[in-house]
């Protein structure tokens, strides 16, 4: 999985203030409701940091012009410029891109928090006429030389209402941007929905606004309006709230020269006035700080929930691994056995050979009795296996089908239950690939590397014993006078039997002479020894199998949660905003 956010796009790079947080690693598994909170936080607030650190740094103050398609944004951006900028228009609609109007002397500088915005200047008196429409991913810039108005931006934006998504994001960026807003809607549409849920993130945002009801024809009033507003829930001050008439002809001029439209003009121009603007721009970044703050601990807390619920969902993976482990080694126990015995049996037999005093005698006894019986098909031949002939054999016989059933009921377990309900969940999208289960194939050679780690360890041990018993051990079978024939049906027994009917009556033929000694007592507790290792270690074997399995979902888990260094850089945020 690559390591970027699933929620930020990681070709917008992060402003100085915002640098200080990993926001490409900000993610979460969906494994809780707070999952939606973090997709609704991380939307934004990488945007809002990069916005906080930019106005940090800048005197400007934005004020964007924002409102629904037709209702007249342009014609109120063009009459408080004072001169024709922006496109208007029957034709919907006419600002494909923001145009703004702002000092000469402005440089928006390498702070700017929206790189993927292109900048194109328009000097003061040159002819705005190939730019009035604008161009999706341009700012249009066109100058003016009031010093007044040094630090000022006007801003027309695209509707906030269009069918284009990129039009309605640079629309919500500027607005984040935005010191004060001049919200426009129309008679017609001022009840629309899109409309009063952006007026209303406005009106709870805190930032200071005003709204604008363009084309108002009679009976409409100003009453009207805020018994409307105040209807739908918001607490609607009247004073923030200006009807402009509908004009048939050059609504511009008609603008110009209307009573209201002047009134307002002067209140709009008494808030942005230079004595004003400090204590604008001061407020607002105040308001962003706490706005800020609250998020981030917002953010922390779900994150925290979501991390909370990650353990217990690896507890629970767990118990499910167990149970399959289980099953596993269930249905395996009686095919261990066989192999092991078999292998242990041969190797036993050739190593410990040499202390057989009998031995010879009673392999040639052995011939002559058993030989006219295989001579009639009735004895079976015993050739001599090599080491890498057992091997073999073992290889083969290897079944992974019960590794396989247990692999395949944990796959189950884990979607049934332990998958998300959420459709939109990463954790759940992330079960269902294809690439997270392990195939038959990567299980045959998981399987084999263990067994061949088995095999490994039976080889050196068996080494390790044909080097020689302990002097102590090789004094006592002589001194004693064991004879090993004896001792072959003690060690036979000890790992579950394993010689023929006839053997046995062979081997009876001289087990009285055998004393019951420290020779024979040595050997079957070496035999319990070895057993204990062997089946720990097959268990441990099958279990490593199972658990590559289980390893994958877990990973799949941590790789979706947020690491613990965005976390501190999280809390460092926090800090940072409260002073």
């Amino acid at each position: 999985m690559e390591d970027s956010s699933p929620f930020i796009d990681s070709r917008k790079p992060d402003a100085p203030w915002a640098g200080a947080v990993s926001w490409s690693e900000l993610r979460s598994p969906g494994l809780t409701p707070s999952f939606t909170e973090i997709r609704e936080l991380a939307r934004w607030m990488p945007r809002k940091c990069a916005v906080a650190s930019y106005k940090l740094s800048s005197p400007l103050i934005w004020i964007p012009i924002i409102g629904g398609t037709g209702t007249g944004k342009s014609t109120i951006f063009n009459a408080l410029c004072g001169r024709k900028l922006s496109a208007v228009g029957v034709e919907r609609p006419k600002t494909r891109g923001p145009i703004a109007f702002g000092h000469r002397d402005v440089v928006l500088g390498p702070r700017f928090p929206f790189p993927e915005l292109s900048v194109t200047r328009v000097p003061s008196g040159a002819d705005p006429t190939a730019r009035r429409g604008g161009a999706p991913g341009d700012l249009v810039y066109h100058e003016h030389q009031d010093p007044v108005l040094r630090d000022v931006i006007l801003v027309d934006t695209p509707d906030v209402d269009s069918f284009e998504v990129d039009n309605r994001r640079i629309v919500e960026e500027l607005y984040l941007l935005s010191d004060l807003v001049l919200f426009v809607t129309s008679q017609e549409k001022y009840a629309d929905d899109v409309l009063f849920r952006f007026l209303d993130q406005i009106r709870r945002d805190g930032k200071p606004f005003f709204l604008l009801v363009n084309k108002v024809q009679s009976p409409l009033t100003l009453e009207d309006i805020v018994s409307s507003l105040r209807g739908g829930a918001l607490v609607w001050p009247p004073e923030r709230t200006w009807l402009l008439p509908f004009a048939a002809l050059d609504a511009e001029e008609a603008l110009r020269g209307d009573e209201a439209f002047g009134r307002f003009g002067s209140v709009f121009n008494g808030e942005i006035d230079t004595e004003n603007q400090a204590e604008l721009r001061q407020r607002e970044r105040k308001r962003l700080a706490r706005e800020l703050k609250g998020q981030v601990v917002r953010l922390l807390e779900a994150l925290d929930t979501e991390h909370q619920a990650g353990k217990r969902w690896i507890e629970s993976l767990d118990s499910l691994y167990e149970a399959a482990c289980k099953k596993a080694m269930e249905a395996r126990e009686r095919h261990v056995t066989e192999d092991s015995r078999a292998f242990i049996q041969r190797e036993i037999r050739k190593h410990f050979s040499r202390y057989d005093l009998l031995g010879k005698p009673r392999r040639m006894l052995a011939q002559v009795v058993l030989s006219p019986l295989r001579a009639l098909g009735l004895a079976p031949e015993n050739p001599v296996e090599s080491h890498e002939d057992t091997l073999r054999k073992m290889r083969e016989r290897m079944d992974i089908l019960p590794i396989v059933a247990a692999i395949e009921g944990l796959n189950r377990e884990v979607l049934e239950k332990l998958a998300p309900r959420d459709v939109d969940s990463p954790l759940r999208g992330e079960l269902r690939r294809a690439e997270l289960t392990l195939t038959r194939e990567e299980i045959r050679r998981s399987v084999l590397d263990e067994q061949e780690k088995l095999l490994g360890w039976l080889e050196e041990t068996f080494g390790e014993m044909a080097r020689g018993i302990p002097r102590s051990k090789e004094i006592g079978i002589y001194s004693t006078s064991i004879l090993w024939g004896g001792l072959i049906v003690s060690l036979e027994a000890a790992v579950g039997g394993g010689i023929t009917l006839l053997e046995v009556v062979l081997d009876s033929a001289i087990a009285p002479f055998v004393t019951r000694g420290a020779v024979e007592l040595f050997a079957y507790h070496e035999l319990q020894r070895l057993g204990r290792q062997l089946a720990e270690k097959y268990r441990q074997g099958v279990y490593s199998v199972i658990r590559l399995q289980r390893d994958r979902y877990a990973d799949s888990l941590r790789s979706l949660q947020a690491p613990e260094r965005l976390m501190a850089e999280l809390r460092s945020l926090a800090r940072e905003l409260s002073s």
